[in-house]
């Protein structure tokens, strides 16, 4: 980022200052009323800044997930639940194969003679 500082009057030692530059005493600038110097921020306070954007986007993407989830007594019962009903769709499955590949069998023997 940029800053825009309004000054109202200038020497080539502080115009050399405000813009991180070394002093040449030779130059000769005149006096300026109203002049506006342009300043870069230093290299720490670009650094601090993208920390500080980091940061924020970590916390926001640790908010989004919530909290982390640890066992409980309630969630023994549910886990008890799924495991329940993924076992009985594995037999459902099972037996849907059978009859499929049955049916394929039957298919083939019709088909190919």
């Amino acid at each position: 980022m940029v800053e825009l500082l309004w000054i109202d009057s200038y020497s080539p030692f502080d115009f050399c200052l405000l813009n991180n530059q070394k002093t040449n005493l030779r130059q000769t600038w005149g006096r300026g009323r109203g002049v506006a110097a342009i300043t870069k921020p230093s290299r720490v306070d670009r650094a601090v800044e993208r920390l500080d954007r980091a940061l924020t986007r970590l916390e926001a993407a640790a908010n989004s997930v919530g909290p982390a989830s640890g066992a409980s007594a309630g969630d023994d019962g549910a886990d008890a639940e799924l495991r329940a009903e993924n076992n009985r769709l594995k037999a459902q499955n099972d037996e849907v194969k059978g009859r499929l590949d049955g049916a394929i069998e039957r298919l083939e023997k019709v088909l190919g003679g």
